[in-house]
């Protein structure tokens, strides 16, 4: 009698499906459109970053200051705008602060070849300290007024659909896109399969991982505007939860 194997994604995918057929069953409303926007949309800025775990997972490796990726440069934007700085401005140094978070992190891996689990947790702590200790003033940093009309990032509509719920599908496609129809998500997958053959091949191994750090961290960035949008403030103590293996789970549950 032949075996049949069963992968993890469609074990993943029958335990969803069994999951939401019983609540479409035995919670009333389960299956409304309101009530389906709002689902995706607490799930948002977990799903975001998701996705720049995944390029990293993907080529073989791990991101653990993500959460302060988000956090610090999300929060320092909110920082700037106080402090009368232009919200062009904000955002720039916010985007220059998380390239340099990817490029510390990519350059300890690649080339001082650290493992990716202790390089990651170095530079999360250094950047969350880094906030703490100079960029904030309050483990809260508040809105302002500065920041009038961004908040529709998080909390606006298109055609009626939450703004995060579109900002995610972007970022998916994007990613998707990078992934699959690029010469670079190419160079990842390969490097994930076999990193001893792909630089033997002649692919730019460490450039490449050093890529894939500096994405991770500017999508972390990318999903920390979008919660500050979405609640009108950056909880810089955020980088202390669980959120980071939340991610993990995620992305190793769907991979």
């Amino acid at each position: 009698m032949k075996r049949v194997r069963i992968s993890q994604q469609e074990i993943v995918f029958a335990v969803f499906a069994a999951l939401f057929l019983t609540f479409s069953v035995f919670l009333s409303g389960f299956l409304s459109a309101d009530n389906m926007l709002t689902l995706l949309q607490n799930v948002a800025v977990l799903g975001i970053l998701g996705l720049a775990m995944a390029i990293v997972v993907i080529g073989r490796g791990i991101d653990l200051s993500l959460i302060a990726a988000l956090a610090v440069p999300g929060g320092l934007v909110l920082q700037m705008v106080q402090n009368g700085h232009s919200l062009p401005a904000s955002l720039l140094a916010a985007g220059l602060l998380s390239i340099a978070i990817g490029l510390v992190n990519g350059w300890l891996i690649a080339y001082a070849e650290v493992p990716p689990l202790f390089a990651t947790l170095a530079t999360g702590l250094f950047v969350a300290g880094l906030g703490q200790a100079a960029l904030f003033q309050l483990d809260v940093v508040q809105w302002s007024e500065g920041m009038a009309g961004f908040e529709r990032l998080g909390q606006g509509s298109i055609l009626g659909i939450p703004t995060s719920i579109v900002m995610f599908a972007i970022a998916c496609v994007v990613v998707f896109i990078l992934l699959r129809k690029t010469r670079w998500g190419a160079y990842i997958h390969a490097i994930g399969d076999n990193p001893f053959a792909s630089r033997v091949t002649g692919i730019p191994s460490r450039p490449i991982i050093v890529l894939q750090y500096v994405l991770a961290a500017l999508i972390g960035c990318f999903a920390g505007l979008v919660l500050a949008a979405s609640v009108n403030s950056m909880p810089t103590r955020i980088f202390n939860s669980t959120l980071i293996y939340d991610v993990i789970l995620v992305v190793v549950i769907g991979d």
